[in-house]
């Protein structure tokens, strides 16, 4: 019994998501390679706790050249949004030496997108989101993942450390059944029994209606129906 308890808390998904490892991170130090131009591959950090100047900026943008050194020292304030950072990027890197191939930062906050504000660690707040394919294996450390749409604005390229072995389990799988759809994209349903009928009036005349409980694969929910259609359509309903 010990081995099979163990077993299933080793395949608990939830487990396999939230739970904290008590180990080493994976994978070693690796040095980023040289660039072979100027300029093609730059840092950038911020120096905070400044004393406020005259127009009130408190910070710097330091931004280096990772080849040369070249240093850009730009002051800033520390409530700029990502959208002043970028224009201030544009005119005063971009417009001087074009576009790097890559950045260097410290995934400061203003670098790092909305989604994963989102996705910060919280309470209860799973710690992994998966389980995924991995494609490639690309350098000593890293994995290329292969990411459903809705991660479409993650790079699929992760380092070892922020990625766990999934252990499968067969009540993680989700058996669905197939839906033919229509050319205009809508399922067949059937109705399952008529539920209520009542009148409604309306100029005068009666009208009745009965409440239809619908099944199929895009059931699940109620309508009030005209009684004549469903009775046209749906003869066995009355029987």
């Amino acid at each position: 019994m010990k081995r099979e308890i163990a077993s299933f808390v080793y395949s608990c998904l939830t487990c396999q998501k939230s739970k904290i490892e008590h180990q080493k991170p994976s994978g070693l130090m690796q040095p980023l390679a040289i660039p072979e131009w100027k300029w093609d591959s730059i840092s950038m950090d911020f120096v905070s706790g400044l004393p406020r100047t005259i127009k009130n900026f408190e910070a710097i943008w330091v931004i280096v050249d990772r080849l040369t050194k070249l240093a850009h020292f730009i002051p800033i304030r520390m409530d700029y949004p990502l959208e002043r950072l970028a224009e201030l990027y544009i005119e005063k890197i971009v417009s001087l030496h074009g576009i790097p191939l890559s950045i260097v930062s410290d995934r400061d906050p203003r670098f790092t997108s909305k989604f994963w504000e989102a996705l910060k660690s919280k309470k209860l707040t799973p710690r992994f989101i998966g389980p995924y394919q991995i494609l490639e294996r690309i350098g000593e450390v890293a994995y290329r993942v292969a990411l459903p749409p809705s991660l479409a604005n993650l790079h699929e390229v992760f380092h070892v450390s922020q990625l766990r072995r999934y252990i499968p389990d067969p009540s993680h799988v989700v058996q669905v059944d197939d839906v033919q759809v229509r050319d205009n994209l809508t399922v067949e349903t059937s109705p399952m029994r008529i539920e209520d009928r009542e009148l409604k009036q309306l100029r005068g005349k009666e009208i009745a209606l009965v409440k239809v409980a619908w099944g199929g694969p895009a059931g699940g929910n109620v309508t009030w129906e005209l009684e004549s259609q469903m009775k046209e359509s749906y003869p066995e309903l009355f029987a």
